[in-house]
């Protein structure tokens, strides 16, 4: 007959032995799970459309360059949060993709633009605000991502000055995607006077408006720099100007081909 020592004893050895066989069946788990194919964690990218087809979209990332996602018939295309064809798509959009690898996308998002114009009331580090011509002010968050220009060339928010026409584009109607500043309006027309301090040009038989000219006045010719001498009457021109009465620039084009 076992004595009590004897039975708590192989009591004790059959618990650290099971204690010992279930570490071990969770050791053997744990490793046959981080043996497996570990799923690719999505990761967004939004951007503006530069190119699409049927199969496929590409992006112009700010910071990050230009990337093309295959676009398969298992993937959900939206637009404006409504389902779409990839088609519905348009260059200069802004869509947001989400992929797995990078390379094909899972679902594809666009982005309808909601724009404002105005003046600029109000400027921080963080937001902008504009006075429409009618309606109230309204107030736009703005980050590393917004896009901004000044008469179409490339800068940041410390190159905005409170009074300046711009345009707000939004996507949900509270952070800025683009802020685009005009500083002065173009006005095209025929030159019907010319002269080395001058240039008049018609919108129509009545109407039309005459500029200053200066050694300041950037002019071309079809493209190609020019100066003010190369400006003769008959030519279509569009002319820059932030006042309405000093040319800031001149761009003699071809003329339109008439409507029949």
């Amino acid at each position: 007959m076992r004595s009590k020592d004897t039975i708590l004893k192989g009591t004790s050895m059959t618990s650290t032995n099971t204690l010992r066989s279930a570490l071990w069946f969770r050791l053997v788990g744990l490793a046959l799970l981080l043996a497996l194919p570990q799923a690719a964690e999505a990761k967004a990218y939004l951007g503006k459309i530069t190119a699409v087809s049927g199969i496929s979209v590409t992006i112009a990332i700010r910071k990050a360059g230009v990337l093309t996602f295959a676009v398969l018939p298992s993937a959900r295309v939206t637009l404006d949060n409504k389902n779409a064809p990839l088609t519905a798509l348009a260059v200069g959009e802004v869509v947001t993709v989400n992929s797995d690898d990078g390379v094909t996308a899972t679902t594809v998002h666009g982005h309808s633009h909601q724009g404002l114009a105005g003046k600029i009331t109000g400027l921080t580090m963080n937001s902008i605000t504009i006075k429409p011509a009618t309606g109230p002010w309204k107030t736009y968050a703005h980050s590393a991502t917004t896009t901004t220009t000044v008469d179409g060339v490339a800068s940041t928010v410390g190159d905005l000055r409170l009074g300046q026409t711009v345009t707000v584009q939004s996507i949900d109607g509270v952070s800025a995607t683009e802020i685009a500043v005009k500083t002065r309006e173009d006005y095209a027309g025929t030159i019907s006077v010319v002269t080395p301090s001058l240039v008049s040009i018609m919108f129509a038989p009545s109407d039309g408006r005459t500029f200053a000219v200066s050694p300041a006045t950037s002019v071309t010719v079809n493209g190609t720099a020019s100066n003010a001498a190369a400006l003769a009457v008959g030519q279509f021109a569009t002319i820059s100007s932030a006042d309405g009465a000093a040319a800031v620039a001149i761009a003699v084009l071809p003329k339109p081909a008439k409507r029949k």
